[in-house]
C-alpha cells in the first residue's frame, strides 16, 4: 500500500504466472511505468482482488500484458494518463462479475481491452475518459450481462468505444443508463470495426442534458442492432459512415431515432413508451404490459440480463423479459405486542392495467387467537386498483403483561385475479416487549446436625415460559475436602410456566468438632427465560459442639539452657482457630534481674485441627551461685475456647557452681598505718558470703607493736559483690630494720568453699639506715693505669619516690674534668625499672610500679654506676614506692630520703 515508483510497477511487477486471491492494491503510483497498483508480465488469474486509488502512465489500477482470467474483482477510483483508467487488458481477458467504478483514462476510463475480450456480469459505473468512457475496446470482444451506467466521455462513446478489430463483437443483455458523450456516442461509439451486434440491449438516458448526442454513432465497419430499446437520446442511431441495420427494436422519446444511412428491417416500433418500472432509479426493467413485450425476433437467446428465461417464439426487447400479469408477493413483518397491529403489505412486481384481487385469511402459528394474542381475520377479499402496486392488511394484536417468547402468526394469500402469486403467504412476529422475571436467591442457616441446608429460588414475578438456571455449590469456609456437606456439580433447576419458587436443598454432614460457624455458597448461572438479578447465596452452617478448654503445663530449665518451654493444650481438637494471650509477670526470678526476658501481651494461635501449641520465655544465663528461682505466665482473653488454667509456674534451676573464696597478701609501709587484705569469690553469689579471719604473729609480732591484733572477726561479702576488705593496723616506728610479716587466717565460710584460707601481711621498712663512720685504709700503692687525675662525678639528683601504677622517670647525668667519655651501668636495679645509657654522658631510668612486676609498696633499692674508664663512682640511693591515694588523701606520711653510699674509686 501506498507505493511510489519512477517506472515499472507502483505496487506489484509480477513477470511470471501469476495467481492474486482477496487481495487489495491500494494507493500505488509509478510516474512514468505501466499499472499503478499492479503488472502482470504473464499469464494471470485474478480474483476477489481489489485496485482503490492507484496510478500510472497506462493501466491506473493494473496492467495485464498476457492471458488473464479475472472473477469479482473491483477497481475504484484509479488514474492512468493515456490507457485503460481502471486496468489496461493487452491480451487475450476474460472478466466475470467486475466492477469498474470511478476510474479516469484518456482511453477507456474504465479499462482498456486491448485484446480479445469477453466480459460478463460486469458493472461499468461513473468511469471517465476522453474515448470510451466506461470501456474501450479494440478487439474481438464479447460483452454479455453487463451494465454501463453514467460513464462519460468527452470525445465518445459515452458508455462503450469498439475501435477496429479483426473479428465480430457481441453485445448482448447489456444495461446503458446515462452515459454521456461531449460529441459522439452517448452509449456507444463505432469505428471502422468488423461486424458489431447489439442484442436485446437497452440504452436509455432519462436525463439527458440539451444537446447530447446520439445513443449509438456509427463511424465505419457494420453494425447490426435487433431486439432493442433506445430511449430519451437526441438521436437514437447516427450513421456517419460504414454499414448499419436494424430491426425488431423500440424507439422512444428520441428527438430523431436514426440519422444518416440506417437500413430499417420495418418491425420496429416507434413513440410507444417501454413502461420502465422506475426509470428514474435506474430501473429499466418492463412493467406488465410493455409493449416491448413480445415483439423480439427468436435469435437464439434463452436467457435475459436477470437470468430470467426469454421467450423462445416472441421475446421481449430490451435487456429484460418481462411480460403477462404482474407477480403478487407479501413480505413478512414484526412489531412490538404493545404496538397494537401488524401491518402487511401486498405488493405487484408492476402496474396492471387491470385491478388485482387476491384472498387473505390469518392463520395461527405460536401467537393463537385462544390465547388473546391477536384478533383473527376469516377469507378477505384484497382489491387492489388498476396502475396501484401495494396495498396493505392490518391485523390487530392483543397486548399483555406476561413475559414470553415473540410469537408469530401467519398470513395466507389465495385465489389471485389479474396477477399471479409469487409468495403466497408471509409470517408476522409479535414481539415480546414484557421484561423477562429476574431471579434471586436466598440462603439457610442451620444447625449442623440438622442435616440439610436449604436454598430458595424465586422470581418476581410469574412467567408465561418455564425458566431454567444452572446451580452449582462452592466451597466457602465450609469445604466437602472437610466433609462439611455434600458438593452439587452444575445442575439445572427447571421453574415451569407460572411458578414463583423452587428449593435447593445442601445435604450436611454433622459432626463432633467444635468450630466457628462454616459458610458454603452456591452459584447460579445460565439463566434460560429469566436475568439474574443475584448469582449467589451463602448458606450457614452452624456449630453446635462445645468449645474446647486450655490448659497450660509448668515447665523447669537449667538456667544456662536458653529459654523455658510452655506448652498450651486443648482438652479436645478444635475445628475452629483457638486463640489465648500469654503474658509472663515476675517472681521470684525478675526481669530487673536479669533472669528472663519479659513478654507483654502476646496472642498464641492454635490451628483449627491441632490440639497444642508451644512458646518460649528465653533466660539470662550469669554465673552467679543463687537458689532456684520461679516466673510466672498468665493467660487471658481465650478465642473459640474457655480458660482452664489461667497461669503456669516456670521454675529455673540454678546450674552455677558454689563460688570458692581466697585471700590475698597484704604490702604496706609501716608508717602507711594498715595494710588492706582483699577476700576474693571465684563468682558472684546470688548469697550473702560469709567467713571468719583472725591475725597471727610472724616476723612481725604484736609484742613487738608491729601491728595491732585482730581476734575471730565475720566478713561479709554481700550479694551481687565478689570481694570484701579489711584493715590490719600498722604500728610505725623510726627503727630500722627489716621488712616484717604478719599473718591472716579465713575459716568458717558459709556458702561458699574455702580455695586460699591464709594470707601474708609485708610490713615494709621505710626507716633508713645509720650512716657508718669512716675508717681512714691505708691505699695501696699502685701503678698508674690512665692519665686521669680526676673522678667522674654524677651531676643529676635521684627521684625518690613512685606511685604505683605511674610512671617513674629519672634522667641520669655526669661529668668529669679531663671530658673522658663516660659510660653508666646499674649493678642494681628493682624489676620495674628499665635502664638505658645514652651513649653521650647521659642515661634514663624508667618504669611504672605494678604489682605483677614487683612495685609493691615500700622501699626500693638503687645502685648506678659512672665510669671514665680509669675511675668509676656510684650512686646509691631507695626509692619509695607509695599507693597513689596514700599520696594524695595523707600526704606527709611518706618519708623520702637520700642514700649515699661510698663512692669506690678504681685506678
Amino acid at each position: 500500500m501506498s507505493n511510489t515508483a519512477t517506472s515499472g510497477s507502483g505496487g506489484a511487477y509480477f513477470t511470471l504466472a501469476t495467481s492474486v486471491i482477496d487481495s487489495a492494491f491500494m494507493s500505488n503510483t509509478t510516474t512514468s511505468g505501466n499499472g499503478g497498483g499492479a503488472y502482470f508480465g504473464d499469464t494471470a488469474s485474478v480474483m476477489g482482488t481489489t485496485f482503490n486509488g492507484n496510478t500510472a502512465s497506462s493501466g491506473g489500477g493494473a496492467t495485464f500484458n498476457s492471458t488473464t482470467s479475472m472473477t469479482g474483482t473491483t477497481f475504484n477510483g484509479n488514474m492512468a494518463s493515456s490507457n485503460g483508467g481502471g486496468a489496461a487488458f493487452w491480451s487475450t481477458t476474460s472478466v466475470m462479475g467486475a466492477t469498474f467504478n470511478g476510474n479516469t483514462g484518456s482511453s477507456g476510463g474504465g479499462a482498456m481491452f486491448g485484446g480479445t475480450a469477453s466480459v460478463t456480469g460486469t458493472t461499468f459505473s461513473g468511469n471517465t475518459a476522453s474515448s470510451g468512457g466506461g470501456a474501450y475496446f479494440v478487439d474481438a470482444a464479447s460483452v454479455t450481462g453487463t451494465t454501463f451506467n453514467g460513464n462519460t466521455a468527452t470525445f465518445g462513446g459515452g458508455g462503450a468505444y469498439f475501435d477496429a478489430a479483426p473479428a465480430n463483437r457481441l453485445v448482448v443483455n447489456v444495461l446503458f443508463s446515462r452515459n454521456q458523450a461531449t460529441f459522439y456516442g452517448a452509449a456507444i461509439y463505432v469505428s471502422d470495426a468488423s461486424p458489431l451486434e447489439i442484442i436485446h440491449t437497452t440504452i436509455a438516458s432519462p436525463t439527458v442534458p440539451t444537446g447530447s448526442p446520439e445513443a449509438v454513432y456509427v463511424t465505419g465497419g457494420t453494425v447490426y442492432l435487433t431486439n432493442t430499446i433506445i430511449a430519451s437520446h437526441t438521436t437514437g442511431i447516427q450513421q456517419a459512415a460504414g454499414t448499419v441495420a436494424q430491426n425488431y427494436n423500440l424507439f422512444f422519446g428520441n428527438g430523431a431515432n436514426t440519422g444518416g444511412t440506417v437500413t430499417s428491417g420495418g418491425n420496429s416500433l416507434t413513440g410507444q413508451d417501454p413502461l420502465f418500472t422506475a426509470p428514474m432509479s435506474d430501473d429499466y426493467h418492463l412493467l406488465s404490459g410493455s409493449p416491448a413485450s413480445g415483439m423480439g425476433i427468436p435469435l437464439g437467446i434463452l436467457t435475459d440480463y436477470d437470468g430470467d428465461a426469454r421467450s423462445a417464439t416472441a421475446p421481449a426487447l430490451g435487456y429484460d423479459e418481462m411480460g403477462g400479469m404482474p407477480i403478487i408477493s407479501i413480505a413478512n413483518v414484526t412489531t412490538l405486542e404493545n404496538n397494537g397491529s401488524l401491518l402487511f403489505t401486498v405488493t405487484l412486481s408492476a402496474v396492471s392495467l387491470n385491478p388485482v384481487t387476491v384472498t387473505y385469511q390469518t392463520v395461527d402459528g405460536t401467537a393463537t387467537t385462544s390465547d388473546s394474542d391477536y384478533t383473527a381475520i376469516g377469507a378477505t377479499q384484497l382489491f387492489m386498483p388498476a396502475g396501484s402496486l401495494y396495498q396493505t392488511i392490518t391485523v390487530t394484536v392483543t397486548p399483555d403483561t406476561k413475559y414470553e417468547t415473540d410469537e408469530t402468526l401467519v398470513i395466507s394469500l389465495t385465489n389471485p385475479l389479474s396477477a399471479t402469486l409469487a409468495i403466497s403467504q408471509a409470517t408476522g412476529t409479535i414481539q415480546n416487549d414484557d421484561t423477562a422475571p429476574t431471579i434471586s436467591m436466598v440462603g439457610g442457616s442451620e444447625l449442623e446436625n440438622n442435616g440439610s441446608l436449604l436454598f430458595t429460588v424465586t422470581l418476581n414475578a410469574a412467567s408465561a415460559l418455564p425458566v431454567t438456571v444452572t446451580y452449582q455449590t462452592v466451597d466457602g469456609t465450609a469445604t466437602t475436602a472437610d466433609s462439611d456437606y455434600t458438593g452439587i456439580g452444575a445442575t439445572q433447576l427447571f421453574m415451569p410456566a407460572g411458578s414463583l419458587f423452587q428449593t435447593i436443598t445442601v445435604t450436611v454432614t454433622g459432626d463432633t468438632q467444635f468450630e466457628t460457624d462454616e459458610t458454603m455458597l452456591i452459584n447460579l448461572t445460565s439463566p434460560m427465560s429469566a436475568t439474574l438479578a443475584v448469582t449467589q447465596a451463602i448458606g450457614t452452617i452452624q456449630n453446635d459442639d462445645t468449645a474446647p478448654t486450655i490448659s497450660m503445663a509448668n515447665s523447669t530449665e537449667l538456667e544456662n539452657n536458653g529459654s523455658l518451654l510452655f506448652t498450651v493444650t486443648l482438652s479436645t481438637i478444635s475445628g475452629a482457630p483457638v486463640t489465648v494471650t500469654y503474658q509472663t509477670a515476675d517472681g521470684t526470678a525478675t526481669m530487673a534481674d536479669n533472669d528472663y526476658t519479659a513478654i507483654g501481651a502476646t496472642p498464641l494461635l492454635i490451628p483449627a485441627g491441632n490440639l497444642s501449641a508451644t512458646f518460649n520465655v528465653t533466660l539470662i544465663g550469669d554465673i552467679n551461685f543463687e537458689a532456684d528461682e520461679t516466673m510466672l505466665v498468665n493467660l487471658t482473653s481465650p478465642v473459640n475456647a474457655t480458660l482452664a488454667v489461667t497461669q503456669a509456674t516456670g521454675t529455673i534451676q540454678n546450674d552455677d557452681t558454689v563460688p570458692t573464696i581466697s585471700i590475698a597478701d597484704g604490702t604496706g609501709l609501716e608508717n602507711n598505718e594498715s595494710l588492706l587484705f582483699t577476700v576474693t569469690l571465684s563468682a558472684m553469689s546470688s548469697f550473702p558470703i560469709t567467713v571468719t579471719y583472725q591475725t597471727a604473729d610472724g616476723t612481725a609480732t604484736t609484742a613487738d607493736n608491729d601491728y595491732t591484733a585482730i581476734g575471730a572477726t565475720q566478713l561479709v561479702i554481700p550479694v551481687g559483690s565478689s570481694a570484701a576488705t579489711f584493715n590490719v593496723t600498722l604500728i610505725g616506728d623510726i627503727n630500722f630494720e627489716a621488712d616484717e610479716t604478719m599473718l591472716v587466717n579465713l575459716t568458717s565460710p558459709v556458702s561458699a568453699t574455702m580455695l586460699d584460707n591464709q594470707a601474708i601481711g609485708t610490713i615494709q621498712n621505710d626507716d633508713f639506715a645509720p650512716t657508718p663512720t669512716p675508717t681512714n685504709t691505708p691505699m695501696p700503692t699502685a701503678t698508674p693505669m690512665a692519665t686521669a687525675t680526676s673522678m667522674p662525678t654524677p651531676t643529676s639528683t635521684p627521684v625518690f619516690s613512685a606511685s604505683q601504677n605511674i610512671t617513674y622517670t629519672y634522667a641520669i647525668t655526669a661529668a668529669d674534668a679531663e671530658n673522658n667519655l663516660l659510660t653508666f651501668s646499674a649493678p642494681t636495679l628493682p624489676n620495674w625499672l628499665t635502664f638505658i645509657d645514652n651513649g653521650n654522658g647521659t642515661a634514663l631510668l624508667s618504669g611504672s610500679p605494678t604489682l605483677s612486676n614487683g612495685g609493691t609498696i615500700g622501699n626500693h633499692s638503687v645502685i648506678l654506676q659512672v665510669s671514665d674508664t680509669v675511675s668509676t663512682t656510684q650512686q646509691a640511693f631507695v626509692i619509695a614506692v607509695v599507693s597513689p591515694t596514700l599520696l594524695s588523701g595523707r600526704a606527709g606520711l611518706v618519708k623520702s630520703e637520700k642514700i649515699y653510699l661510698p663512692i669506690l674509686l678504681h685506678d
